[in-house]
């Protein structure tokens, strides 16, 4: 798999949107889902998934989860990349994690 993005992440709480860089170039062999987490362990919250991103598809914006439980201030979180097999659909074992810093307005 072969990815594009941005580590910064920009919550507009106003609009109800992850402002994100993330791409899943023309040359990965893997379609994606892609997953905004904060926390850690039973702390852990899901901010925003995305549907399946195809090779060759960028996103610039998640929408938010409801209820939304982030307030404004710096956070640090990751994208969980979720692979999936194109031709079958199939979820792959691993999964890539990145470190982002989010920051809510």
């Amino acid at each position: 798999i072969s990815l594009t993005y941005s580590t910064q992440v920009e919550v507009d709480l106003g609009d109800g949107q992850a402002h994100i860089l993330f791409q899943n170039p023309t040359r990965s062999t893997q379609d994606v889902v892609l997953q905004l987490v904060v926390g850690e362990g039973d702390q852990e919250t899901l901010v925003a998934q995305s549907q399946l991103i195809p090779a060759g598809y960028a996103l610039d914006s998640l929408e938010l989860e409801e209820p939304v439980l982030l307030t404004q201030g710096g956070y640090e979180g990751e994208f969980r990349v979720l692979s999936y097999d194109p031709d079958s659909g199939e979820k792959a074992v691993v999964n890539t994690v990145i470190p982002v810093d989010i920051t809510v307005q």
